[in-house]
């Protein structure tokens, strides 16, 4: 059965509870399914279970879960689960989908749990891999029938699940409220994952609908105002909060949405997947139950794995190096078998212990500074193993367990230079704050501040704790007297910060020969392009955020789009070299070129040379030279004469 078929007969056998679910669960017929998607991912390690709480808002009742398996895996079985019932499985292929039915009693207290395993073929040799695969759910649909409950009060306002959020401000909003507005994205940031979009914009536009837990934030200054003051409106299926005040207080309540009064449904693509410190660590030793790792027990004859993330910038700034302290017990090992713990830090071996017959575990992993990433993702795994090169049946022996203390591990980080160059470099080099330069003025600033606004929200997720976000004139990041972010640049601000591409025509860079790629061989001849680039001196890097075109008709907005979502899709963490680059909608490709150093200081002018002398001004010296020689004479030899000279006789 080809792929295609087996795709549609799974959606036909979902269909069918779905015709009959309405009569099911007591819903009228004319109920109209709806479908939303979620802003969840599943990721799983081995034979391990991994699974997500679901919230599911008042009003609607679920039908359907549809998601797309991301693996690498060949063979073997992906069980998706719904609750404890195992709802489908599938043998892995590239970018396949799946879709189960759900009933009402997979929901329970209001939770809708998914969860994913992997169950990897049987080897002939009995021998775990020990490297175990990893298998995800992504794309994520939820179909349900029914109407969400709008929120009544601001308490009960932020979702604990949401598709998106509009974060509104005034056209000719100040430099104080445009900072409240990016404050409250990096805020959003910190509590909603990536596959939440967040975005910036101004009252009066007409808003898609993106689905469950849609929410409208509106700041509205009032300078008149003795506090703050916040409205719940729903109207058009959408649920508004209004918060009015001056503002500085706006600033202060934007700020203050990093700490939802709910538990939202986090992420596992970021840095706060596990907990957003409330601040950077003032110590380089952080525990692991810090980083949103409990105590936990590894068990099993095969691999058994527990994850965690560490962001460089957690520790307020560039790290040279990360070591990995890890204490616990283990218990005693079968005879004619060993194990061992291997800790990877981004899918590369750090560290390989072996267990002996002491029951007390302590190690520690050093990872350098070139190895690190803005967000490290630890996993740690083990594994039992045969001592005389034959694997027995798993069945056979008693698992292992090994139990790590949470509390009393710990992560410390060694500050020093940015190991990481270009966009790597970022958060962390930021050291929290984050000035952000707008160069537009009008009604086109807000839009401008939208597209930072979505770095700002990536750079967020790839934080440990909180940015404070600041709006600064651009001459300030221009004249280096910080790091920071610069949107709306021009040519003029490249050139003055040393941009590698100095927003100008690209022919004569020699790109070809600085990416390897052949794609960039027709860059030379494009029209126009965007660019996040790193510019400014090593210690104060700027992302400047930029375009050209070669005719101010030629649109850039849809390239700095591209650029701006490429970000949001990959994820900062993944990002390298020092420029992101679109010269087409849609496409992008990522460049290692070297900064160019700011515009060489114009030589200083050599003095203007003397005009050639007319051709007569010898000669003519050499005649009044004899004419005053001959003056001279004929006045001496007229005083001798009157003093009766003989010789003049």
């Amino acid at each position: 059965m080809s792929r295609l078929l087996r795709t549609r007969v799974a959606l036909v056998a979902a269909s069918v509870p779905l015709l009959v679910a309405p009569a099911l669960l007591g819903l009228s017929p004319a109920a109209v399914a709806e479908d939303s998607s979620l802003p969840v991912q599943v990721r799983a390690v081995g034979g391990d279970t991994a699974s997500v709480a679901v919230p599911v808002p008042a009003g609607i009742t679920p039908t359907s879960v549809t998601a797309q398996v991301a693996t690498e895996a060949t063979g073997g079985v992906v069980t998706l689960l719904v609750g404890e019932r195992e709802a489908a499985a599938v043998v892995p292929e590239p970018d396949l989908d799946v879709a189960v039915p759900v009933y009402a009693s997979d929901v329970v207290d209001g939770v809708l749990t998914l969860g994913v395993r992997y169950t990897p073929e049987a080897s002939t040799t009995g021998c775990p891999p020990l490297r175990p695969p990893t298998v995800g759910l992504q794309e994520v649909q939820l179909g349900y029938v029914g109407t969400e409950a709008p929120p009544t009060s601001p308490e009960e306002f932020w979702p604990r699940l949401s598709t998106r959020v509009d974060v509104l401000v005034p056209p000719s909003a100040d430099d104080e409220v445009l900072r409240a507005g990016l404050t409250a994205i990096t805020s959003l940031a910190g509590v909603y994952p990536a596959a939440t979009d967040l975005v910036l914009g101004t009252p009066g536009v007409v808003l898609p609908r993106a689905g469950l837990g849609q929410r409208v934030l509106q700041l509205v200054p009032d300078e008149d105002a003795a506090e703050v003051s916040t409205e719940v409106i729903t109207e058009f299926g959408l649920s508004r909060l209004v918060v009015t005040g001056p503002g500085s207080e706006l600033v202060e309540a934007a700020r203050e949405l990093a700490t939802p009064t709910t538990e939202v449904v986090r992420g596992s693509d970021s840095a706060s997947a596990g907990v957003l410190a409330a601040a950077r660590s003032a110590q380089a030793e952080v525990p692991l139950a810090d980083l949103g790792l409990a105590t936990t027990t590894l068990r099993g004859s095969g691999p058994a794995t527990a994850e965690l993330t560490v962001a460089q910038d957690l520790f307020g700034g560039p790290l040279q190096d990360l070591v990995l302290h890890l204490e616990g017990t283990h218990g005693l090992l079968d005879a004619g078998s060993r194990a061992q713990l291997n800790t990877y830090v981004n899918d590369e071996l750090v560290d390989s212990t072996v267990l002996d017959e002491d029951p007390a575990l302590e190690v520690d992993a050093t990872v350098p500074g070139w190895r690190l990433r803005p967000v490290n993702r630890v996993r740690l795994t083990l594994a039992v193993l045969p001592v005389d090169g034959t694997c027995p049946d798993p069945a056979s022996l008693a698992p292992l367990e090994l139990t790590l203390d949470a509390e009393a591990s710990t992560v410390t980080g060694t500050p020093g230079s940015a190991a990481g160059s270009g966009l790597a470099a970022f958060p962390q080099v930021l050291g929290g704050s984050v000035p952000v330069a707008v160069r537009k003025t009008g009604r086109q600033r807000v839009a401008v501040a939208a597209q930072g606004a979505a770095l700002l929200a990536a750079l967020q997720r790839a934080a440990g704790a909180p940015l404070e976000v600041s709006v600064v004139d651009p001459s300030e990041l221009v004249s280096g007297l910080s790091a920071g972010l610069l949107v709306g640049a021009n040519r003029n601000d490249a050139e003055a910060l040393g941009a590698p591409l100095p927003l100008g025509p690209l022919r004569g860079l020699g790109l070809d020969r600085a990416a390897g790629d052949a794609a960039t061989s027709s860059l030379a001849e494009a029209e126009a392009y965007a660019t996040l680039e790193v510019a400014g001196a090593a210690d104060r890097p700027v992302l400047v955020l930029g375009t050209w075109a070669r005719r101010r008709a030629d649109g850039t907005a849809p390239l700095t789009s591209t650029v701006v979502d490429r970000v949001g899709e990959q994820g900062w963490s993944a990002l390298n070299g020092t420029v992101l680059l679109a010269a087409a909608e849609g496409e992008s490709l990522t460049l290692d070129l070297a900064p160019s150093g700011p515009p060489p200081a114009p030589p200083e002018a050599a003095p203007a040379p003397a005009p050639p002398a007319p051709w007569w001004l010898l000669p003519g010296a050499v005649v009044l030279g004899l004419l005053v020689l001959a003056q001279v004479w004929w006045h001496l030899r007229t005083e001798r004469r009157r003093a009766g000279d003989p010789l003049l006789g």
